[in-house]
């Protein structure tokens, strides 16, 4: 599941869109009853009826589920449908009443009723939610020219971005975010100008479904336009940024790819000049490891800021009992 700008396809697909005007809002998110990230799949789901037993026990409750129970309707076929949209292993004790304290059911008689799970067991995909980003910024003696193959530099950390199950970034506890991350790491990220939906409203191509812009908002107010172009191969090529609140108010983010699709370096320029240039290094599982920003000094190109990912494991979602068996 590499990091890329390119997989935006898969998030349109599976959004339903309330448009309003020319750009879509994005429906407020369902909470689940476990906060545990969920990716859509189109494995096997099983479906077991109440009392049934189940061969791992070891689960996470997520979703209460209701399919239609009447003549001619397929309840199996709905759950396991609903299980999938829903990123689900299971659905478990299912009958023909809400489970006991329900707030989402009310009572049917041509309804059935179920439990969407989790096994802990398959909690594997949550490596790949970013958990935590963390900036340093280098010292100005410390500059690295970009033509260099620079190691390790020491640096100040500046800030620490924090992301929630959903891959929303969560705001400080005291101030606001750091600028310079704002500036130079948040706003050229597809996390935040992809994957983000909070405060973002979105406009499809009428003919061909592709993401063509997306707007952020702060306080009700337009802060953030970002505009897409698409190469031949269907992967985003370039972003156009145009900053509603503050200058540069253009801004252009060229992306360059590898032979495996993935996003390594960024151009940043500003009325067709180079401002900014960030290069991403990936892991052993394909994820964003560690970027690297460098900044227009006069002439040169100076390392500026170097951003280091933390991901999800499995364990951050174990309640305490299970953490203390699995340290």
């Amino acid at each position: 599941m590499p990091h890329t700008l390119a997989r935006v396809s898969v998030l349109v697909a599976v959004l339903t869109v309330l448009l309003t005007g020319c750009y879509g809002l994005y429906p407020p998110p369902e909470k689940p009853l476990s906060p545990v990230p969920i990716i859509p799949h189109q494995k096997d789901v099983k479906v077991f009826a109440k009392g049934d037993t189940l061969a791992d026990s070891l689960y996470l409750p997520m979703y209460e589920l209701a399919v239609p129970d009447y003549a001619g309707a397929m309840p199996l076929e709905d759950f396991e449908y609903l299980a999938q949209s829903y990123g689900l292993d299971a659905v478990i004790n299912v009958s023909n009443r809400p489970l006991r304290g329900s707030t989402r059911y009310l009572y049917s008689s041509s309804m059935l009723y179920g439990l969407g799970i989790i096994y802990y067991d398959s909690l594997d995909y949550v490596r790949w939610f970013v958990k935590d980003k963390w900036t340093y910024k280098l010292p100005e003696r410390d500059g690295t020219s970009a033509q260099e193959d620079s190691a390790q530099v020491p640096a100040r950390l500046v800030y620490r971005a924090h992301f929630d199950y959903r891959s929303e970034e969560r705001p400080p506890r005291e101030g606001e975010p750091n600028e310079d991350y704002v500036r130079y790491v948040r706003n050229y990220s597809a996390d935040f100008l992809i994957n983000a939906i909070e405060n973002w409203r979105f406009k499809l191509s009428a003919s061909t479904n592709q993401l063509v812009k997306r707007r952020y908002y702060q306080n009700g107010e337009k802060v953030l336009t970002a505009a897409f172009t698409y190469d031949r191969k269907g992967r985003i090529g370039q972003i156009d940024l145009q900053h509603h609140q503050k200058e540069p108010d253009q801004e252009t983010i060229e992306l360059i790819y590898d032979s495996t699709d993935r996003v390594i370096e960024k151009n940043i320029t500003v009325d067709g000049e180079l401002t900014g240039r960030e290069f991403l290094y990936y892991d052993n599982l394909n994820r964003v490891d560690l970027t690297k920003y460098y900044q227009r000094q006069g002439e040169d190109l100076v390392l500026y800021l170097q951003t280091e990912y933390d991901y999800y494991e499995p364990i951050d979602f174990y309640p305490d009992s299970l953490q203390v068996e699995n340290r």
